[in-house]
């Protein structure tokens, strides 16, 4: 059986706590780690939940195995958002909406911080908030 926090051998404490501006590379490691435990399938949908018993008791083992792995990957900050969503696609299509905003949107938001910017009493520090943004 796989210890909490990990599905087999990949761990979450690996993966970037999930913010608004790491989206992309976030969600391209975790489908990376589902994808190599065949679990990457549940996340997206593109596999759909079977009548049979056996089989539907296979399906929910599997999507369930994709939640516990999602909900601690994303962080204490997010998981919040996450309370009650039982599903792997629910909690994908849910994390994407609050984090993945289109790239023009994003430029405007990184170009409005960095014509704000105002220096700080040292080079030291401002250099530091330049890499910030």
């Amino acid at each position: 059986m796989s210890e909490i926090g990990s599905i087999d051998d990949i761990k979450t404490e690996r993966f970037p706590i999930l913010i608004k501006d790491n989206y992309r590379e976030w969600i391209d490691l975790v489908e990376d780690a589902l994808t190599s435990k065949g679990l990457w399938k549940y996340a997206t949908g593109s596999i759909e939940e079977f009548e049979d018993s056996s089989e539907k008791e296979d399906y929910l083992r599997n999507d369930a195995e994709a939640v516990i792995f999602l909900k601690q990957a994303v962080g204490r900050d997010n998981r919040v958002y996450l309370i009650g969503i039982r599903r792997s696609k629910d909690i994908l299509e849910k994390l994407k909406a609050l984090n993945d905003r289109p790239i023009e949107e994003r430029v405007q938001f990184l170009l409005s911080q960095f014509y704000g910017f105002k220096g700080l009493s040292t080079v030291d520090l401002s250099a530091s908030r330049l890499t910030q943004l």
